[in-house]
Order: C-alpha cells, then structure tokens, then sequence
C-alpha cells in the first residue's frame, strides 16, 4: 500500500483487485476499513468510481480494503494512515494487522500510532 492514494476509474469490486472474493468477503475489508457506508452510498461493489469522488482519506481506505483481501505472504504498507485521522487510522491499522497476522509486514510512518506486538524500527537523522 503506497502512501499516495490512488484508484482506477474502474468498479469499487475491480478496484478491490480481488478477484474472485465471494461478496460478503468484499464487505468485509470494507467494513474493516470503515468505508462500507460509503460504498453502499455510491452504488455498491459494482458502482463505477473516479478518483474525484472521494476524499484522499477514503481513496486511502479503499487501498487499505486492498490490502485486507491480499494473499501475500509480505505486506509493504507506506504511510497507511497518512490521510486519516488519528484514531481512525489506529482502530483501521489495528484491525488490518489483526487479520494480517499470520504474514510479515513492514510498515513505513512518520506517525506511528501506538500499537501492540509490533516491533518498531526507528530512524533517526
């Protein structure tokens, strides 16, 4: 997950990448990264989207709901929270790596949220 936020004017289910992902999976990463509201507004899974409809946070969001749905077994996740708020981004970012636990990832922030069994890695000039 790059930190700037970008989708396709595509679908929201082409812009999830994920496939063949049975519907209720789709719902799921959404709800996890607290945009499945949002999604419902704008048409559902098969709403064509543009990157001017939402806000950097959302588009960010969506990108995170990517990630969710990802198999990979190492996740690069840059800025993940950038245009969120605080504790928005920590209850997404909490919930994202709960559900990614079972595979290694690296993640890249200026402003690290605190969170548990991580470990943390910091740079300094």
């Amino acid at each position: 997950v790059l930190h700037d936020a970008v989708i396709l004017e595509d679908t929201v289910r082409a812009n999830l990448f994920a496939g063949d992902v049975p519907d209720a999976a789709l719902w799921r990463a959404l709800e996890a990264v607290e945009m499945d509201s949002r999604i419902r507004e704008a048409g559902g899974l098969d709403a064509w989207i543009t990157q001017d409809r939402f806000s950097l946070g959302e588009v960010q969001r969506i990108n995170l709901a990517r990630a969710w749905l990802s198999s990979r077994p190492l996740m690069l996740l840059d800025e993940p929270t950038e245009h969120l708020d605080d504790e928005q981004g920590q209850r997404i970012l909490e919930r994202l790596l709960a559900h990614l636990d079972d595979r290694i990832v690296v993640v890249s922030t200026h402003r690290a949220p605190p969170l548990r069994d991580v470990h943390t890695i910091e740079l300094q000039p």
